[in-house]
């Protein structure tokens, strides 16, 4: 019967293996994306010239040199949350794990670059197979940004991978909440269909959906309150 379930569910999500999220797209940090393209922080100063030849150098292939460069930005400016997060990042797309490592585990600690630190390091761990480390990383980056669109879907589609129905359920009634807000209508529609195929899988441990049929009239009024936010 369970196997059944799941077979309808990942049907209805319009997944044909779960292989497909196995291997989720690392973020970059380099020219243009969202830490390289705007330097803000106040702990950087003047690494700015430093992390634009950086980004230069790494963007037509030339990794020694700009290897050079984040690294003198990251010793004149220990506290640079884009310099030492960027760095990390061409660490692990370089495959020096341990390295990369070293750097997360840094850059995690500087103020606004937290989030993309912990997401950046989620996927290198999940990677490497340390898929406990990895959910435990992206969980923290979704609890510093729940506005994060991009990471709590990742974050449920892990979860459904990991067959954690009630955690997956949550992470995706949150993509609903947060797709509703925008004008991404499709990718809404899509989310609303993933919550109801879920609910299926954690009807025995869903609060909400649990509640709506008990005797209680307290976990009914819950349930039912639960579900229309």
């Amino acid at each position: 019967m369970k196997l059944g379930l799941a077979t309808v569910v990942f049907a209805l999500l319009g997944m044909h293996s779960l292989s497909a999220l196995a291997e989720p797209s690392a973020p970059t940090y380099g020219p243009g994306s969202a830490v390289g393209g705007a330097l803000v922080d106040e702990e950087c100063g003047g690494a700015g010239l430093l992390l634009g030849r950086a980004r230069r150098l790494s963007a037509r292939g030339s990794v020694l040199s700009a290897l050079s460069e984040y690294y003198q930005a990251v010793a004149l400016y220990p506290r640079c949350g884009a310099a030492t997060l960027e760095l990390a990042s061409l660490r692990a797309a370089l495959g020096d794990y341990s390295e990369a490592e070293r750097l997360f585990n840094r850059a995690v600690h500087l103020r606004e670059h937290a989030p993309e630190a912990f997401k950046a390091r989620a996927v290198m761990r999940r990677r490497q197979g340390q898929r406990a480390l990895a959910l435990s990383d992206l969980g923290a980056a979704v609890a510093m940004r729940p506005d994060d669109i991009e990471g709590v879907r990742l974050l449920a589609d892990w979860f459904i991978e990991e067959r954690v129905w009630p955690a997956a359920l949550a992470q995706s009634r949150a993509l609903v909440r947060l797709l509703g807000e925008t004008e991404r209508g499709a990718e809404l529609a899509q989310a609303e269909l993933r919550v109801r195929a879920l609910a299926i899988m954690a009807a025995e441990t869903d609060p909400v959906a649990e509640g709506a049929g008990s005797e209680n009239w307290v976990r009914r009024s819950l349930s039912k309150l639960a579900r229309e936010r």
